[in-house]
């Protein structure tokens, strides 16, 4: 997903994410989003920091039922972005220590 500026990551949304526990602590201690854009803020966050991150290809097959929602979804993620997008110009990624005054995604389409 190169627009969404995360360079060299093919594709945030599909996949496994594993982190070593000091890694995930200190990603999910600055996280705000817990819908679908969640990925991208990790990952964003992730990068800005220098964290290594791998993409290790996985078989996966689609299921019946998902509840993913394009147009719908989509729409949201990118509102995600844009809120991503405020929090690191407004520099509450830049360290570890900094305190949470986030702008919490409030409208998530239910």
């Amino acid at each position: 997903m190169q627009r969404s500026g995360l360079r060299g990551i093919t594709n945030t949304q599909c996949g496994f994410k594993l982190f070593r526990q000091a890694v995930a602590a200190d990603l999910f201690g600055v996280s705000s989003i817990d819908a679908y854009g969640f990925d991208l803020e990790l990952l964003y966050v992730a990068l800005q920091r220098g964290y290594r991150i791998a993409e290790i290809p996985v078989n996966w097959s689609h299921q019946h039922g998902s509840k993913f929602r394009v147009v719908r979804d989509g729409l949201a993620m990118l509102r995600e972005l844009a809120v991503i997008r405020r929090n690191a110009a407004k520099g509450y990624y830049s360290s570890p220590s900094h305190p949470r005054n986030f702008h919490p995604v409030t409208d998530r389409g239910a």
